[in-house]
């Protein structure tokens, strides 16, 4: 079981899966994910990539976020997703169960945040930065797009402003803006 690091839910635990299928993002990158955006979570919309279980998108729910889409096609960890959202309102999760490149494809909406953590050393980064250079109405203005990855692995080149790389041993977290248009 994780445990949610803060806000309304602070302590409340979640669901994990065993084995390797999954890898939720640790406590302190979680914690961390939310010390740098601060003041820039409390209402807003977010897009929870390759979502696994959902920790990152209960995490900004339970600090303050509007809504959170979640992603994923795995039919365990939807599973898994599915029970640990129940305790949200209906209106404020929306699970999709997709491949997350497809999804990002043919998606017509945009959101305040998006959180990208595919399995590391996958062609998904690149599939990922290359769909959101094409459709950068994805982000809204002020934007943020989050990306958790592999120390070592160099990510894309993307039209957003690179705000600044954070470094956790051997996951890092590399934040974008989209500016003003």
């Amino acid at each position: 079981m994780l445990k949610i690091t803060g806000g309304s839910l602070k302590g409340h635990s979640i669901k994990t899966l065993s084995g390797l299928k999954t890898r939720p993002t640790n406590s302190k990158v979680r914690e961390a994910i939310f010390n740098i955006l601060q003041n820039n979570i409390i209402d807003t919309s977010w897009l929870d990539l390759f979502a696994g279980i959902g920790s990152i998108g209960i995490e900004a729910l339970s600090r303050g976020a509007k809504e959170v889409t979640f992603i994923d096609f795995d039919y365990s960890a939807y599973s898994c997703l599915k029970q640990n959202t129940s305790i949200f309102e209906k209106e404020k999760i929306k699970l999709i169960k997709k491949d997350s490149i497809r999804f990002l494809a043919e998606c017509r909406e945009s959101y305040d945040i998006i959180f990208l953590d595919p399995p590391y050393d996958s062609k998904y980064y690149d599939e990922t930065f290359l769909i959101i250079n094409k459709n950068l109405f994805l982000l809204n203005p002020n934007g943020f797009l989050i990306v958790e990855h592999r120390t070592k692995n160099n990510l894309p080149e993307i039209n957003l402003t690179k705000l600044k790389n954070y470094k956790y041993g051997d996951t890092s977290l590399t934040i974008y803006k989209k500016d003003v248009e």
